[in-house]
């Protein structure tokens, strides 16, 4: 397999972590529906082209990472630490912007 599909097949779980991250609602006092998509969006997307940058870097680049088998271990944890640290890229990026998260309302 070459090392672009395997970069493919190894983001791709962190892509579906990613979009499933936040499990407190955001919110702005004054805010209009729309601006707040498009906050959430642009911090989505930045949290997640953050987080695969360093995650390439970390464990592709800096060879950290046994990528021959996708289902290793030490891949999923690296898969998940690197979710983890997207869903923190991105709520660092929303405080950023004036918004808080409400606890209690909507979050497990």
């Amino acid at each position: 397999m070459n090392k672009r599909i395997r970069i493919f097949v190894t983001l791709l779980p962190l892509a579906l972590v990613v979009s499933c991250a936040g499990d407190w609602p955001w919110e702005k006092p004054g805010v209009s529906e729309e601006q707040w998509s498009k906050d959430r969006s642009a911090c989505r997307r930045l949290a997640k082209t953050s987080a695969e940058r360093e995650y390439v870097r970390e464990y592709i680049y800096l060879g950290r990472g046994d990528f021959g088998t996708a289902n290793t271990f030490q891949t999923r944890m690296a898969r998940y630490d690197a979710g983890k640290r997207s869903n923190q890229l991105f709520g660092e990026c929303m405080a950023r912007r004036g918004y808080g998260q409400i606890r209690g309302k909507g979050g497990k």
